[in-house]
């Protein structure tokens, strides 16, 4: 069977692999997206590595919304992903036959880094400049927010421990119930995209001229249709009563969340409007961007420049809280929600040195961020990468 598949870039590939129905073109379309991942692999990031012991960045603080990037090499794209297509996607311990492009990058000998990544913050920050007071409570409580979320879009019944659903003892009858398969559930995982790709979708009130196609709820103008944007939404099946893998109604998924949380999209439009009225947009921190126009791009982006723009400005302060607190100490790599520092040994005994500094580590990067009386805890989690060399 001759088949012929014209070059394409890789999202559309993927796009076009959601309409194919042949076994043979299926799997064809999908070794041509593995070789576009090795390829790229190789072509970006190893050949940057080669014959090199050790790499001095370029580092430009200088985009709008504070973020930093990293040039010859691209630091900050350096994949994380095992080269080993077999292994877990989840991340685990690397050996001779399997390791990431990040791998590659060690402490210099006789140091250390910490790095750390924030929990959730861009999330975080949205309950809190919208008052979520709800979302605020769960989150600081430790809340697994994304199965009651998913249990609303799919008319399922709350488990008792909203904490830990997947592994208590007192939900084992709900998991077998709702067939539930952990932190990876279908179900599960469509809830948390929904919940983190509709945070800039733009809303407005119900008085204001708004593009149609749009759906009128209670005062609230959206298009339901944001869901399809949401980067790689219909790869989700989910499996029916008759034990089938099926698509779900995604149309339906983003009219419940939007409508279940109106209160708060109303409160997302008001922001916008302000936004798109004013050309110009602040993050928490103060952090300006001004935009040309008044239309619905503008009251996007810098509905975003509020929650990115502060992620990027509370990283810089743990930068500089960092720096006084450990003078010696530097940066690796800053890369929007995470940052990697690295720190000297001082010590014989340097795993009580590494858990005293990061203890130290975390009570610097984890802070308190206010807002009209709301208050949120941003939480990370912490790696330590030594050099056994």
């Amino acid at each position: 069977m001759a088949i012929r598949v014209k070059s394409a870039s890789r999202d559309a590939l993927i796009k076009y692999l959601d309409t194919v129905t042949d076994p043979v073109l299926r799997e064809l379309i999908q070794l041509r997206l593995q070789y576009s991942g090795i390829a790229t692999t190789r072509g970006t990031f190893l050949s940057a590595l080669n014959g090199k012991s050790r790499i001095y960045p370029i580092i430009l603080p200088t985009q709008a919304s504070g973020r930093w990037s990293y040039l010859q090499p691209a630091l900050s794209g350096f994949p994380k992903k095992c080269i080993n297509p077999e292994c877990p996607k989840y991340s685990h311990e690397k050996s001779r036959e399997c390791w990431s492009v990040a791998d590659c990058l060690l402490p210099d000998k006789g140091t250390f880094w910490i790095e750390h990544d924030l929990d959730a913050v861009e999330h975080r920050i949205y309950a809190l400049i919208l008052g979520w007071k709800e979302r605020l409570l769960e989150l600081s409580n430790g809340v697994d927010t994304h199965t009651p979320v998913a249990c609303k879009l799919f008319n399922l019944p709350l488990p008792s421990n909203i904490i830990n659903p997947h592994s208590s003892k007192e939900d084992i009858e709900w998991r077998g119930l709702v067939q539930w398969q952990g932190k990876d559930d279908s179900r599960r995982t469509i809830g948390k995209n929904v919940t983190y790709g509709s945070q800039y979708v733009y809303v407005t009130l119900s008085a204001v001229k708004a593009r149609k196609p749009y759906r009128n709820f209670n005062g609230l103008k959206y298009n339901p249709n944001f869901v399809f944007s949401i980067p790689n939404i219909q790869s989700h099946l989910i499996v029916d009563s008759e034990g089938c893998s099926t698509v779900p109604d995604y149309i339906d998924i983003a009219i419940k969340f939007i409508e279940d949380n109106v209160d708060i999209q109303k409160r997302k439009a008001e922001w916008m409007a302000k936004i798109r009225k004013d050309k110009i947009s602040r993050t928490l921190y103060g952090g300006p961007r001004k935009f040309y126009f008044s239309d619905e791009h503008t009251a996007k982006e810098g509905f975003n420049h509020i929650i990115q723009g502060t992620v990027a400005s509370y990283i810089n302060e743990s930068c500089i809280l960092l720096q006084r607190e450990f003078p010696d100490s530097y940066i690796i790599h800053n890369k929007h929600d995470s940052l990697k520092w690295a720190f000297m040994y001082s010590e014989l005994d340097r795993e009580l040195e590494e858990r005293q500094i990061l203890e130290r580590v975390k009570r610097i990067t984890q802070r308190d961020l206010v807002y009209n009386d709301n208050t949120i805890k941003l939480t990370a989690t912490y790696k330590v990468i030594s050099n056994l060399e």
